[in-house]
């Protein structure tokens, strides 16, 4: 992974090679399939056709090579396909290619959690959504939690008497009947949101970004080091 306008450094190896094998050359080249509205041509090499030799003794060779990606590159992913293209021995050549992506940008890290598709807004043209949260229940009245998570406090009702169940307010069953007296109320009491979890915001797709602003508001934008 790496910003634009910045590069990077990977070594290309060719080994087990026989010892008595005649020396020969290995080529290697380069092609780019960049993300929908990219250009292969913002990542460039050098060298461009990087080269290494093996055999006659020698069972291993490789090469440096720098990756650029160039200021203008759309950040994504950028599938590139390396191509080694050695003689046969008859005349013609063998080739083996391999593939590995190269990633231009950063990475949305999530920095807190949240409770609402708000929470995930940094501005107002962004659809990033809040998943898996959990509002919790208010203690009393059994009641999904406000996105705050501050329950308001609740009328208890009257105190009644039962012979079975004892002294309890006839409002709420969750409400604390202590020391009350019936037919007086009892009165206002606060509860508490229990069960309250902070789900995550959902990311760009490929998560890949150039700064905050491409990021939910409680995610930020790293590159690597």
């Amino acid at each position: 992974m790496i910003p634009p306008g910045n590069n990077t450094t990977f070594t290309l190896k060719v080994e087990n090679v026989p010892s008595e094998a005649e020396r020969q050359t290995v080529t290697f080249s380069f092609s780019v399939q960049p993300p929908e509205n990219g250009n292969a041509n913002d990542i460039t090499f050098d060298p461009t056709q990087p080269s290494c030799s093996a055999g006659n003794g020698q069972t291993s060779c490789n090469v440096t090579v720098t990756v650029s990606a160039s200021g203008n590159a759309t950040p994504g992913d950028y599938q590139i396909t390396i191509t080694g293209t050695a003689p046969n021995g008859k005349g013609g050549s063998v080739s083996k290619s391999t593939i590995f992506t190269l990633t231009v940008g950063g990475r949305c890290v999530k920095r807190s959690g949240c409770f609402t598709d708000d929470d995930c807004k940094r501005n107002q043209q962004q659809t990033f959504t809040c998943e898996d949260e959990n509002l919790g229940t208010c203690s009393l009245s059994g009641s999904t939690c406000p996105p705050d998570g501050n329950c308001p406090a609740i009328d208890c009702g009257s105190c009644v008497w039962d012979p079975k169940k004892g002294y309890y307010c006839n409002n709420h069953s969750g409400c604390s009947a202590s020391g009350c007296e019936i037919g007086e109320g009892c009165g206002i009491q606060s509860q508490t949101c229990q069960g309250r979890s902070p789900g995550t915001c959902t990311t760009p797709q490929p998560n890949v970004c150039v700064n905050d602003d491409d990021c939910p508001a409680t995610h930020y934008c790293e590159y690597p080091e």
